[in-house]
């Protein structure tokens, strides 16, 4: 543990290369915004689209809305973060964050 602390940045080099025989595909970009590289997608971001709705008969056509304007994406960031004091957390999250915003207000 001393050494994977002592690493500094090189640490992510050892955990991802262990993330990536876990889940395959690692850190590669969304298909509708390949800039945002997530360490692991497991669901592709789908915008949201009235349009897409469709259903049977009239009666559940407002079902088929809700399920259309509802935006979907499964993804996980991952990061080993050792300062006791959270020092510099905040910052890398609120970046992190913001990168997922612009998508859901571009995309």
């Amino acid at each position: 543990m001393k050494d994977f602390c002592d690493a500094d940045q090189g640490r992510s080099k050892d955990y991802e290369r262990v993330l990536a025989s876990r889940f395959g595909a690692y850190s590669h970009g969304l298909a509708v915004w390949g800039s945002l590289r997530p360490d692991v997608i497991f669901d592709e971001y789908r915008p949201c689209a009235v349009t897409m709705a469709s259903a049977p008969d009239p009666a559940a056509l407002g079902e088929a809305i809700k399920k259309a304007i509802r935006r979907e994406c499964h993804v996980a960031e991952f990061t080993a973060h050792l300062q006791s004091d959270l020092r510099g957390l905040g910052e890398y999250l609120r970046k992190k964050v913001l990168n997922y915003a612009d998508l859901l207000e571009s995309v």
